[in-house]
């Protein structure tokens, strides 16, 4: 404040703590943003994963949990709770002929892979329900999530209709690999 040609005494004062207030707002905000990337994922994030990635973001997060062994295992967790129907570790890997319908079986479903006729290095997974009694709340179901050699992969589903949906999947896709994977898990979600 100026009187006439003469500075308010607190002048000085107000503008030295005006300059502090701004630098620790920058610190808070740089701390934050920074905070943020190293940060655990959120309990928050984690269930809206587990409702299936539908954008961008969300399988941006899902490489983030398969990089983050905590994170892992609240998902692993999550999905045991709130799967509609899951399918456990096989005995034994499904066979890896090419030509033979390959098929893994479950207590709820089952999942058959299918070569294309073509040999374009297109295959079909047929997800089959078993249970009639379940079918009508398991045939709601969006996702279809895999757990394989710690990494966790998902596929949306179409419309389950009588009991069978059918998803096209291209020759090196994740999800093949955990297809044989003797110990890997799937969630219908």
């Amino acid at each position: 404040m100026t009187y006439g040609n003469e500075t308010n005494p607190d002048q000085k004062k107000i503008e030295a703590a005006f300059e502090m207030l701004v630098s620790a707002q920058n610190a808070v905000s740089h701390m934050m943003a920074h905070n943020k990337v190293r940060d655990h994922i959120s309990m928050r994030d984690l269930l809206r994963i587990a409702k299936g990635p539908k954008s961008e973001a969300d399988h941006a997060l899902l490489l983030r949990v398969n990089d983050d062994f905590m994170a892992r295992r609240q998902l692993r967790v999550i999905l045991q709770s709130q799967s509609l129907a899951s399918q456990p570790q096989q005995a034994a890997a499904a066979s890896t002929r090419k030509d033979a319908i390959q098929w893994r079986s479950g207590k709820a479903f089952d999942l058959n892979l299918i070569a294309s006729s073509k040999n374009d290095g297109l295959f079909y997974l047929q997800l089959k329900l078993k249970d009639s009694e379940d079918m009508a709340r398991i045939s709601k179901a969006e996702v279809l999530f895999a757990e394989s050699s710690g990494q966790f992969f998902s596929l949306p589903l179409p419309k389950i209709m009588d009991g069978i949906a059918q998803l096209m999947i291209k020759h090196g896709h994740p999800m093949l690999d955990a297809f044989h994977d003797p110990e890997a898990e799937f969630f219908i979600r």
